[in-house]
């Protein structure tokens, strides 16, 4: 929350930032609530953009599902949630290790972002 405060002390131009939160569509509740009374004020406050982005479908096609500087609320899931995906494969969540399927659901894509001023 410190850059928030004070960007200009961290090089930071909160015109120009951007919040990423790729949803995998099973995070627990508690984490949502958690995010929207102690994360989003903040954002809200100082304008920050929140892109909230999902897999579309199986393939790795991303859709953004929010694009906002006044966030209300964290989107729960997108059109292919996490579980999906283990549906599919026949799988189970991983408990520990380097968590791979996290890593598969967010991490094997590149987003092209609308051009903004920055």
């Amino acid at each position: 929350m410190k850059m928030l405060e004070d960007p200009a002390a961290h090089g930071v131009d909160l015109d120009c930032t951007m919040v990423l939160h790729e949803l995998t569509g099973d995070e627990w509740p508690a984490t949502r609530a958690h995010a929207e009374e102690f994360v989003l004020p903040h954002l809200r406050e100082h304008r920050v953009r929140l892109v909230q982005v999902a897999r579309a479908s199986r393939s790795l096609e991303i859709t953004v599902i929010d694009d906002s500087r006044q966030p209300q609320r964290i989107v729960e899931r997108g059109p292919w949630a996490l579980w999906d995906e283990y549906e599919s494969g026949g799988t189970v969540p991983q408990q520990g290790g380097i968590r791979l399927c996290s890593l598969h659901a967010k991490g094997n894509w590149r987003m092209p972002l609308s051009p903004t001023t920055c």
